[in-house]
This record gives C-alpha cells, structure tokens and sequence, in this order.
C-alpha cells in the first residue's frame, strides 16, 4: 500500500500511463461475458443497459480501450449521462424490484 495520498497518486499514474498495466484476451472475453452479456430477464435489459453504460463510463481511458469497449462521450456529457442513468435507476427501477433486491438484510429485518 501506498504510505501516502501523493504515493497513491503517482502509482496511479505509472499503472496507467506506462505499459504495466495491461488487459489479456482472457481477461477482455470475461469483461465482455460479466458486463454486457450476464443472464438477465428481459425485464431488467433497460437496467443492465444503464448500469453497463455507466460501469464503462467510468473506466480511465486506457482501461476501457483495452477492454474493447465503444467509445464514450466527452467527460461533460459522459457525466451528465452516468448522473442521469444513477438517476433513472433511482427513482424508476429500483421501486419496482422485490424487497430481497432492493432492501439490505439490515432494511428487511427492521
């Protein structure tokens, strides 16, 4: 671990600016199962279609690059859509699943 903010910094840097860092066939063929193929009802596509875009948005460049993953929009515009998408999935899908998803054990024994 890092002993400093500063250290943890510069290690952030090196592993995406130098060529340590890097993502395997095996690696990118399991990314792609996970993130945007995982069995899901066809319910929840609309769901997974948000949480995917804002999972990728969120990746730095050269880590979704390397994943394979489509270009994303300028940062602007990139953040005002992940906030969007958080939000849609706030208020319209969550309501709508079943207290064992939507609700920590914690909630549902309250």
């Amino acid at each position: 671990m890092p002993e400093t903010l500063d250290d943890l910094d510069a290690y952030r840097i090196r592993m995406l600016e130098g060529d340590e860092l890097f993502v395997t066939d095996w690696a990118r063929e399991r990314a792609r199962e996970i993130v945007l193929s995982p069995p899901v009802p066809w319910l929840a596509q609309p769901l997974l279609k948000t949480a995917n875009f804002i999972t990728v948005a969120l990746l730095p460049d050269v880590v979704r690059e390397q994943y394979g993953f489509s270009p994303v929009p300028p940062p602007l515009t990139r953040k005002a859509l992940v906030a969007g998408g958080a939000e849609y999935v706030r208020r319209a899908a969550i309501p709508l699943l079943p207290d064992s998803l939507r609700l920590l054990p914690g909630a549902r024994a309250a």
